[in-house]
């Protein structure tokens, strides 16, 4: 029992050699007058991850979103596990792509929440301005999403699949 400890003790330090904790994630702010309708919507996406190697991340993000205006207001909450894979270094540039799932609520002013949830692929880049700070950003999407009355399926790449954020590493 001695030796599965120590064994396990031991793959677990080899693991963690070159592990680093990483936190971050993106503040949104969107203001949308379309004819006489206004929305502004504010979201918040925390994460936290995990370096495993040179090539390997691990993540989990947290996304809360409300949308108010003049029709109805709408809240958002998921939480997407996910996995990356960094393919390509060059100097402060990394190219990566990012793989996981995402499962939330949606909920309507006057309605009942509805579940969502999605599995997909998000390519994606980071510019590391120093050893504990990146700023990254994300460009389209390849996946499908699921909610209690829509399903989507698709690969895009817009402006509305494009995101910016910034990491500190510990």
């Amino acid at each position: 029992m001695k030796k599965m400890i120590l064994m396990a003790a031991m793959a677990v330090a080899t693991m963690t050699a070159n592990a680093q904790v990483w936190m971050g994630g993106k503040l949104c702010y969107d203001y949308d007058k379309n004819g006489g309708t206004t929305t502004n919507t504010i979201a918040v996406a925390p994460e936290i991850g995990y370096t495993l190697s040179d090539k390997w991340d691990i993540a989990v993000g947290l996304n809360y979103g409300v949308s108010f205006g003049d029709v109805t207001t709408v809240n958002r909450f998921s939480i997407n596990p996910y996995a990356r894979y960094t393919f390509a270094k060059a100097d402060m540039v990394s190219f990566f792509v990012d793989g996981g799932v995402k499962v939330g609520a949606v909920k309507r002013s006057g309605s009942d929440a509805t579940t969502t949830w999605g599995v997909g692929l998000r390519p994606g880049l980071a510019l590391h301005i120093s050893d504990k700070v990146s700023l990254v950003s994300h460009l389209g999407y390849l996946g499908y999403q699921h909610s209690s009355n829509h399903d989507q399926f698709g690969l895009g790449v817009d402006d509305t699949a494009i995101d910016f954020g910034m990491y500190f590493s510990f």
